[in-house]
């Protein structure tokens, strides 16, 4: 019972993102998803500029303003202002509506269904075993 406390505990590390709690600026109606495995913020619009942070896959940052190639947003927790790259060939980010619910799917509804499929698993192999013992009784009992 421990280690499946454990292992459920550990699913929900891993597949609940670090949402950004930045300052909601009346201007600001969009967010940066970011889909490169990690993503450099710095300080200003280049990237010999001093690193403020490092965010990871499926966080989200509150975009302060868009150009071509940047975005400014706000870096948590502080909410200071730092720029990310777009990406040039390959998106760094997804730049979706501060509205848009799709990142419901990989926050709740993934992680959820994760857990359903381990306590099913662990039901099943519960199963399983108390059938065999049940049966290595009766094979005791008969001989």
């Amino acid at each position: 019972m421990k280690r499946a406390f454990l292992l459920i505990l550990l699913a929900l590390l891993v597949a609940f993102p670090e949402v950004s709690e930045a300052k909601k600026d009346k201007q600001s109606k969009m967010i940066a998803l970011v889909v490169a495995p990690f993503l450099q913020v710095y300080r200003e619009k280049r990237p010999e500029s001093e690193i403020i942070t490092q965010v990871k896959k499926g966080d989200r940052l509150v975009i302060a303003q868009v150009g071509e190639y940047w975005a400014r947003v706000y870096v948590p927790p502080n909410n200071e202002l730092g720029w990310v790259e777009l990406g040039m060939e390959e998106p760094k980010v997804q730049i979706i509506p501060e509205t848009d619910k799709s990142y419901l799917l990989n926050t709740f509804i993934f992680p959820l269904l994760l857990l359903a499929s381990i306590a099913i698993i662990g039901y099943l192999l519960r199963l399983y075993l108390k059938l065999k013992n049940k049966k290595a009784l009766e094979n005791i009992g008969q001989s």
